[in-house]
């Protein structure tokens, strides 16, 4: 059991001596049986899916962040403006499997690079493309 709880009426009473009841409920729970279950279970970082990282395109990042939500995405965007390996070693660290750039090369090609944090290998492709990918990854 990781948590209890109840009634406590006469508690308070006998604490007094006075023998009186007083309205009083308590709960506790047992952090080392929670930490237990966490430590058996393998847990994730984050629930990022997603992480895009703009390459000067602010206005299309967010655009691209707000389409992939709509499409049942788990989307972050780097928003602290950190350099490209700082965002890698950030999405790295937080086992986040993809990444995409975007970039002034990446629009004048009207197209994205996605990166698998997994293995390491990038793909430029059209957005359609890489909903598609991402799709048939989940």
């Amino acid at each position: 059991m990781i948590g209890s709880g109840g009634r406590y009426d006469s508690m308070i009473g006998s604490l007094l001596e006075n023998k009186r009841s007083y309205p009083a409920v308590g709960i506790s729970f047992g952090l080392d049986r929670i930490y237990d279950a966490l430590e058996d279970k393998e847990v994730k970082k984050s629930l990022t899916q997603v992480f895009i990282i703009s390459i000067n395109e602010e206005k299309k990042a967010i655009e691209l962040g707000e389409n992939l939500r709509r499409n049942n995405f788990k989307t972050e965007l780097d928003i602290k403006k950190r350099s490209i390996s700082s965002s890698l070693d950030y999405a790295s660290k937080m086992e986040i499997p993809f990444v995409v750039f975007l970039g002034k090369e990446e629009m004048k090609k009207n197209k994205v690079k996605l990166r698998n944090m997994k293995n390491g290998k990038e793909k430029l492709m059209s957005v359609n493309q890489l909903f598609s990918t991402l799709k048939g990854l989940k």
